[in-house]
């Protein structure tokens, strides 16, 4: 966990170059089906929509669901042996808070330097220096998924609307042939209707995060 961050805030630019190639999936033209979740994950979620200032994506207990299917005991390890780690907002669907939920408490946890407060963190890379985080522009907005690397002094990379595409970007760009776990992302998030196709757009865009000191 992070300690309290300097009070900034942040203007962010969005470049996109021209699209080379034609869009893949959509996720607009293949929404997440509304699965229903329990009452204690429901509850969970609100905890971390109070804590972290996250409105939480409809992929986002769906992922954890598929984090259990590969490993019942310890969810939040399971992609460990592809370098990665649940963090942040997982620790709380996974654990919940005994004590009351104060507005915004959780919001510097695992926030690296350069990271901007619309920035907060999902996912740690173990053998890699970056790590992957929920951006929105307020607490109500749609997030979506970008890469957060430190030596990039706040350039952040967009990498997807959801934690289904963006793993499956990933590791099809660490192993030229389909895994045995990239086979199980795809068929969840089949089963489940998650897109998990990648547009041009996100390929090709970068978001600069330009600090304002206050």
């Amino acid at each position: 966990m992070r300690g309290k961050s300097r009070k900034r805030s942040s203007k962010v630019i969005i470049e996109k170059q021209k699209p080379k190639v034609s869009k893949i999936v959509s996720e607009e033209e293949s929404p997440i089906s509304d699965y229903p979740i329990s009452d204690e994950i429901q509850r969970r979620i609100s905890m971390i929509g109070q804590g972290f200032h996250l409105k939480c994506s409809p992929d986002f207990p769906l992922f954890y669901e598929f984090c259990e299917t590969l490993r019942a005991d310890a969810p939040l390890e399971a992609l460990l042996d592809v370098g990665f780690r649940l963090v942040g907002p997982f620790e709380i669907l996974h654990l919940g808070s005994k004590e009351p939920v104060k507005n915004g408490q959780w919001s510097n946890y695992y926030r690296f330097y350069h990271d901007p407060p619309e920035f907060v963190t999902v996912i740690i890379c173990t053998t890699e220096q970056y790590h992957i985080g929920y951006f929105r522009d307020s607490c109500e907005s749609k997030p979506f998924l970008a890469k957060s690397t430190p030596m990039s002094n706040g350039v952040l990379e967009y990498c997807g609307q959801n934690l289904f595409a963006c793993l499956r970007s990933i590791l099809q760009e660490k192993c030229a042939e389909s895994t045995d776990l990239l086979k199980s992302l795809i068929e969840f998030a089949s089963f489940k209707n998650i897109p998990t196709g990648l547009s041009s757009f996100c390929k090709l865009s970068t978001i600069y995060v330009i600090w304002l000191k206050i």
